[in-house]
């Protein structure tokens, strides 16, 4: 898990670069709370700070990962170990199927 703090333009110092910052437990946990609610395994969660603790703005079902080292290497570890514990708990592997989601159909 990362998170990348980008400061608002309409603060005190707009133009500052964006950078890695420590997820802390309280973090960790919101964004935890929001993939499992929206049943998402892969995602990004914007968050502001608040006295009150984080609070999450927005959700990314497929997050920028601009700021990440060697990005593209997370995000296939990532799909392969969900891949794995999907088959591991009784689905299958794909293999070159497409996915499709179809819509129930109304009368």
């Amino acid at each position: 898990m990362f998170a990348v703090e980008r400061p608002s333009p309409l603060g005190d110092q707009p133009g500052r670069p964006d950078r890695l910052i420590t997820v802390t437990a309280e973090l960790r946990a919101l964004t935890l709370e929001v993939g499992r609610v929206f049943g998402l395994d892969i995602h990004g969660v914007d968050v502001l700070l608040t006295p009150r603790g984080w609070v999450a703005v927005d959700v990314n079902d497929f997050p920028s990962f601009g700021q990440i080292l060697d990005a593209a290497g997370v995000v296939a570890e990532s799909v392969l170990r969900i891949a794995r514990r999907a088959i591991a708990a009784g689905g299958r592997a794909l293999r070159g199927q497409a996915v499709v989601r179809r819509r129930a159909r109304t009368a």
